[in-house]
């Protein structure tokens, strides 16, 4: 068994290969990551997955300002890449602004005016 450890920001992952290529294939992938955030240089950085709608996405985050990127998914096998150079903060459309309004006003009633303090 082969053992690799990598710094993530200031997280440390471990990792364990049954044979030398499995660890050049992956070890390439995590250790070439950024070690800060490229938004606001924290090394408050992780790795994160999310599956809205069911749909998966492997990211880079920052714990700090929210910033991330995602990994690219290859076609042939489903496996990861490194395809980002900058991590980005998500800012809604209106449209998903006001999608996400309406599912509020929905799901605990009244209405919801502009400047109203909510959270979702």
């Amino acid at each position: 068994m082969i053992k690799l450890n990598t710094k993530i920001g200031k997280h440390t992952l471990q990792m364990e290969f049954g044979k030398m290529k499995d660890l050049h294939k992956f070890g390439s992938i995590y250790g070439n990551l950024p070690q800060k955030c490229t938004n606001c240089q924290s090394d408050n950085i992780y790795l994160s997955y999310k599956n809205p709608k069911g749909n998966d996405y492997y990211t880079l985050a920052c714990g700090d300002c929210t910033a991330d990127a995602n990994f690219g998914i290859k076609k042939e096998d489903g496996g990861l890449f490194w395809k980002a150079e900058k991590m980005s903060i998500y800012v809604a459309s209106d449209s998903q602004n006001q999608e996400n309004v309406d599912n509020a006003q929905k799901e605990f009633g009244g209405t919801i005016a502009p400047g109203d303090d909510v959270a979702f």
